[in-house]
């Protein structure tokens, strides 16, 4: 697995890749082999990630994506209030993206409209 690492803010360098080495380290421990990772500070409107940074999935800090998957540390990662979070998500579902979540130090993998509706049901739990 490829890993990206987006920071929405400018962060310190040092910071940056002591953030990234422990969400790494979360998606190893979870089985998933990272290849190579690498840090963008600012994505811009020519990048195709644009889409993440309009969904505001950078806003607390990190996400790794691989061409069309994206891996989420935490929902409030996407979004501060827990609703729009999951609409937000639920968008990127729907437009085809393999979507994982950490939660309990696990990846659980969001695929299709049935798991979304499986994931409205796991997050509001």
């Amino acid at each position: 697995m490829k890993a990206y690492f987006y920071f929405r803010a400018p962060v310190d360098e040092d910071e940056a890749k002591a953030i990234s080495k422990q969400i790494a380290e979360v998606i190893v421990s979870s089985g998933f082999k990272i290849v190579e990772g690498d840090i963008c500070i600012s994505p811009d409107n020519n990048n195709p990630e644009y889409i993440l940074e309009s969904f505001n999935i950078c806003m607390a800090g990190i996400i790794a994506t691989e061409s069309d998957a994206l891996v989420v540390p935490s929902l409030s990662t996407i979004h501060p209030k827990e609703e729009f979070a999951k609409a937000m998500l639920g968008m990127l579902v729907d437009a085809g993206l393999l979507v994982f979540v950490i939660k309990n130090n696990e990846l659980v993998a969001y695929k299709s409209s049935i798991d979304k509706e499986l994931m409205y049901e796991e997050f509001t739990r």
